[in-house]
Parts: C-alpha cells; sequence; structure tokens
C-alpha cells in the first residue's frame, strides 16, 4: 500500500506543508521577511532586557547606597 502523497518535491515537502508558511510556499520572499523579522524581534526584546536588568541593578545601587549614608563605597570612609 503506498500512503504517499503523489504531489512530492526534491526537499520531500508536499504542496500541503509548503502552504502551511504565512507569506508563501517554499523559499519566496515571505521566508526572508518572517527571517528578519524574527532577528529583529529577538535583538530588540535582548535589548529591553538588557536595559530593565541595568535599571534593576542602579536600583539596588542606589538603595545600597543609601543605607550606607550616601557613601559610594565603605573603604570611602576615613
Amino acid at each position: 500500500m503506498n500512503t504517499a502523497p503523489d504531489t512530492v518535491d526534491q526537499n520531500g515537502l508536499t504542496d500541503a506543508v509548503t502552504a502551511f508558511f504565512t507569506f508563501g510556499p517554499g523559499f519566496t520572499t515571505g521566508m526572508y521577511v518572517l527571517t528578519i523579522l524574527g532577528i529583529a524581534l529577538m535583538v530588540l526584546s535582548m535589548i529591553a532586557w538588557v536595559h530593565l536588568e541595568n535599571r534593576r541593578l542602579n536600583e539596588a545601587a542606589d538603595r545600597l547606597r543609601a543605607k550606607n549614608g550616601g557613601a559610594t563605597s565603605p573603604s570611602t570612609e576615613v
């Protein structure tokens, strides 16, 4: 019994699989658009994460400075 689809390309994909992609079948311009959008989203999320962590570290440093009486480090007090 042969259960393989009749329309299989050289990559082993059927029309049903290649039609799954949002911007078109196969390696079209849409695939490049999706790739670029994914990379841009990843870079923006990394920048946002670094900004958030930097803000949290600065807030923690300010709290520690306030607890230490405004000194920048314990070794500066004489």
